[in-house]
């Protein structure tokens, strides 16, 4: 069986007013670009609730 995601619209435009502005976007892109690892390490953190008590 395949499964594949179907994320949210995530953008804020005008149908979707409660979405993120696209410099948001811009900055995860530059982050990644400038310095992978980093920021997977950063991601792995709340993604995984490393961060939380016995996590």
């Amino acid at each position: 069986m395949l499964i594949g995601a179907v994320p949210p619209i995530m953008l804020k435009t005008d149908a979707n007013p409660g979405g993120l502005p696209m410099d948001v976007f811009d900055g995860i892109r530059a982050a990644v670009t400038a310095y992978r690892s980093q920021f997977y390490r950063d991601l792995a953190t709340p993604f995984y609730n490393f961060d939380r008590p016995g996590g």
